[in-house]
């Protein structure tokens, strides 16, 4: 294991949290989640685990959400990740990719190059969404978005036009509403707190139906097995 500080780690460098990763998997089994955490301490890296490790009847979808600034965007990469499935998942997703593709293909604001999709910039999100949405909604198995910085794209998108971004989380908060009865469920993470981000913009009553659950410090015993892990790697005495 390699020691990394500041930035993602996977497989081998991941030191393994199966208390946490089993927890989150719980939590989504019954509700959409609001992961919590201070900066820097691997909230991105337990997403990176729960995609890799996802069971093959199960897709998880990790998008990170960083660079949009807008709800056109971030629809944008929510149907992106789907296009992008990966072959482990084929079988999973049956004709759900098809079929959602299909629906926003006559869409006159939706432009589709391979497996990135994008919105026309200003236009309205509302009507390709509800056609993903509808999609996702008949499918019978379970699928899983991890969206990383979310609340990063909430500020932006607030600050470039506040009317929009409360329309769109609201209609996603509808979202989650709609689909907590199926196997689709959304996981939200930043290295912002969202709690905050909402308050100063006045839209928290739009993100109050996550069920919230933190990132929990290293136990003495974990930050033991860290050291002497990260330790063994550089071959220290």
């Amino acid at each position: 294991m390699k020691l990394k500080i500041g930035s993602p780690v996977s497989g081998d460098n991941f030191f393994p949290r199966p208390d946490v990763t089993a927890r989150l998997r719980r939590a989504l089994e019954r509700d959409h989640i609001s992961f919590l955490a201070p900066r820097r301490t691997g909230k991105t890296s337990v997403l990176i685990h729960l995609e890799d490790t996802a069971p093959e009847d199960h897709p998880h979808f990790r998008i990170n959400l960083e660079t949009c600034t807008s709800p056109s965007e971030m629809m944008a990469a929510l149907m992106s990740a789907l296009s992008e499935e990966k072959p482990r998942w084929r079988q999973a997703l049956g004709k759900v990719k098809d079929s959602a593709l299909s629906a926003i293909r006559g869409i006159e604001t939706v432009s589709i190059a391979g497996n990135e999709i994008r919105l026309a910039k200003g236009s309205d999100w509302k009507k390709p969404a509800e056609a993903f949405l509808k999609q996702l909604t008949q499918h019978d198995g379970r699928i899983t978005f991890l969206l990383d910085e979310f609340p990063i794209l909430v500020d932006a998108a607030a600050k470039q036009d506040r009317d929009d971004c409360e329309a769109m989380l609201r209609w996603f908060r509808e979202w989650r509403q709609r689909t907590a009865d199926s196997g689709i469920r959304f996981l939200v993470t930043g290295s912002i707190g969202l709690a905050n981000v909402v308050r100063r913009h006045n839209f928290a009553d739009t993100v109050n139906d996550f069920d919230s659950l933190d990132l929990p410090p290293l136990t003495e015993t974990d930050a033991l097995k860290l050291i002497a892990a990260s330790r063994r790697e550089r071959r220290f005495p």
